[in-house]
């Protein structure tokens, strides 16, 4: 009996929520060349988390999923779907060299509040952002090319 990393070229893999959650206890990761697809809800989403790389990642098809406590405007239901999310907190965090594509809503997106501290030092660069649904790159505060709050060391 094989294992699947042996008999197979390629493993599909689809959570029914996010790809991969990062946290405040997650630091010093690099994610590298996956390729990610059919997640229901985010693809990288970060909830705390600092020093953490996503590099030469295609993400794609993510999103789609009801978000079941909240009832959006005219009583239809909201639903989920960024490629890559920071939620409330995250510090030196890039993203780079990845392909994000056709995803349900944000290619990227820094959103939450918890004040201007806990969102700090991102770097998003050399992307390609294609045909995400609702846009490409949402964060008014940051510079889709430029870092902001510092390098990423």
């Amino acid at each position: 009996v094989k294992t699947p990393a042996v008999s197979s070229s390629a493993i599909e893999y689809v959570p029914s929520g996010n790809f991969h959650t990062f946290g405040d206890h997650d630091s010093c990761i690099i994610m590298q060349d996956v390729h990610i697809s059919n997640a229901g809800t985010h693809g990288f989403w970060f909830n705390g988390g600092h020093r953490i790389t996503i590099r030469r990642c295609d993400i794609a098809y993510i999103g789609g999923a009801v978000f079941t406590p909240r009832i959006g405007k005219n009583g239809l239901w909201v639903r989920y779907g960024n490629a890559v999310e920071i939620w409330r907190k995250g510090r030196y965090i890039t993203v780079e060299q990845c392909y994000i594509h056709d995803n349900y809503d944000a290619g990227f997106v820094a959103q939450g509040s918890c004040g201007d501290s806990c969102i700090d030092s991102i770097v998003v660069r050399n992307n390609l952002f294609r045909n995400n649904g609702f846009d490409n790159f949402d964060n008014p505060r940051l510079d889709p090319v430029q870092p902001v709050g510092g390098a990423n060391p």
